[in-house]
């Protein structure tokens, strides 16, 4: 077999940008984008992590919330005539599980740490 670098040696190349790369004698120190890149991939896997890890508890407190709803529904008739419709209510618990889940993904608590799960690299 014969060398690829021998055979590219006596051939001019077409692009003069690619030739200039191919005559620096070292390659850059670091690809900006490359690292940005890189980077991203890691924080969205990260994320994508921590939503996984919320999904049990905000699957188990819809089931609590969608189970006491009959008797959320009695109490708050009977506690005042203001928040008798069910929609409040259920806007109320929405704002309530959308304020937790946004402060787990502030960092604020981690959903795996509320459960007793130790979940740290």
């Amino acid at each position: 077999m014969s060398d690829p670098d021998a055979l590219l040696a006596d051939q001019p190349l077409a692009d003069p940008l690619l030739a200039a790369l191919w005559a620096a004698d070292e390659p850059p120190a670091a690809d900006a984008q490359f690292v940005v890149a890189v980077m991203a991939r890691a924080a969205r896997r990260r994320f994508q992590l921590e939503l996984l890890g919320m999904l049990p508890v905000a699957i188990a407190a819809g089931a609590i919330l969608w189970a006491l709803s009959p008797w959320l529904d009695v109490v708050l008739d009977r506690a005042t005539l203001a928040i008798a419709t069910p929609a409040v209510a259920a806007t109320a618990a929405a704002l309530a599980m959308a304020f937790w889940l946004w402060t787990c993904v502030e960092g604020r608590h981690r959903p795996l740490e509320l459960l007793g799960i130790d979940d740290a690299p």
